[in-house]
């Protein structure tokens, strides 16, 4: 993680529906196409400079994770977790992402270590902390997850939920052993 690393995006509202081609009225950065396309630009800092990378999300990929079950069963959490992290539904598209950053890395010359902590600055470079869900967590002592595809169309989650999605990230960009 890199200090520079802050959030770019402004604080999002996950129920609030995108308007069919046009900029969201909760988040400029997403728009959603006449196809039904989702799609996002992601803007963050590394080292003082701004760095963005866009991605099409399909609605029904978006819609199939807010669909599945989002509670952790109590003894079960580190097998939800993990699942949530192997899910197959979207490697696709966080490989594709990956692919993207590591290009802009490339592209400014970043090798090794650097190029790892610039990846690594893309998740809390990106998301919006969502303190309503972490409250909502604390009061009823029932966690839940927000799945990678949730986090990056809604651009909102809990510490966990970043660290799913990086660490899904960081392995579909080649970093297996995290």
């Amino acid at each position: 993680y890199e200090p520079e690393a802050r959030i770019f995006l402004m604080r999002k509202t996950a129920s609030s529906p995108p308007t069919t081609g046009t900029t969201s009225a909760t988040d400029p950065t997403k728009t959603v196409a006449a196809d039904g396309t989702i799609q996002k630009e992601f803007r963050w800092y590394y080292k003082g400079e701004e760095h963005s990378v866009s991605l099409d999300i399909p609605q029904s990929v978006y819609n199939h994770y807010r669909q599945k079950e989002h509670a952790i069963e109590p003894g079960k959490s580190y097998e939800t977790y993990v699942n949530a992290v192997l899910d197959t539904n979207d490697d696709i598209l966080i490989k594709t992402l990956a692919d993207k950053i590591k290009i802009v890395a490339d592209q400014k010359g970043y090798t090794g270590d650097d190029k790892l902590y610039f990846l690594s600055s893309f998740v809390p470079g990106v998301f919006y902390y969502d303190t309503e869900k972490r409250n909502q967590v604390v009061a009823t002592c029932k966690p839940y997850i927000r799945y990678p595809i949730e986090m990056l169309v809604d651009g909102v989650g809990i510490c966990t939920d970043a660290a799913i999605l990086g660490v899904h990230m960081l392995y579909s960009a080649g970093y297996e052993d995290i």
